[in-house]
């Protein structure tokens, strides 16, 4: 049986990050900045029930790619059953083997990263590799659209790019503190 549960999910698995998917006023909201009359590549780190999926996929252009990235294995297995979309690759993985997935599809750069991940979930380590390898895989003008329950998160996620822009999404149960980081320089911060 397929459990696409979120509650079910999120009492099995502390890495699913809420009992309720968000909201499709807010997923639009969130993608505002994204150009989808272009060619794009985007990744989703922790696509849950496929909220964002299904709504990017609704979006892009036939000669987008979009790769999501699924830790839990439930979901991921629903996802793959839910989506049958030549543009979908789906990873039961998690978001911080990013570098090694992009390699065995051969792709470069990403224009757009969505997460929901809780930064907070993650250890100090876990975090700042994350979003070191996240603002190294982005090309240049990408950006990191990031959804959350804590405002802590600016600053994690200021520290490693080159501009931030936040608001407070109230439609939303719970309401979410969105941030959209831009990577603006041609250069990695960080070294590989």
């Amino acid at each position: 049986m397929i459990k696409s549960n979120l509650a079910g999910n999120f009492l099995r698995d502390k890495n699913v990050a809420s009992v309720f998917p968000t909201t499709k006023k807010t997923v639009s909201k969130i993608c505002s900045s994204i150009d989808f009359e272009k060619n794009i590549i985007i990744v989703e780190y922790g696509p849950g029930t496929g909220i964002f999926t299904e709504y990017l996929l609704s979006k892009m252009n036939k000669d987008s790619k979009l790769i999501v990235i699924e830790k839990n294995k439930n979901l991921s297995f629903f996802l793959k059953n839910k989506f049958k979309d030549k543009r979908l690759r789906i990873f039961n993985d998690s978001a911080e083997n990013i570098k090694d997935i992009l390699k065995k599809e051969k792709i470069r750069g990403i224009d757009y990263i969505i997460s929901g991940i809780p930064l907070s979930f993650l250890s100090s380590l876990q975090r700042d590799n994350l979003l070191k390898d996240t603002y190294n895989i982005l090309k240049k003008g990408g950006k990191f659209l990031v959804y959350q329950f804590s405002r802590k998160s600016k600053s994690l996620i200021a520290k490693h790019f080159d501009q931030i822009f936040s608001y407070l999404q109230i439609f939303n149960i719970p309401p979410l503190f969105v941030f959209e980081a831009s990577k603006k320089s041609e250069k990695s911060k960080f070294s590989s």
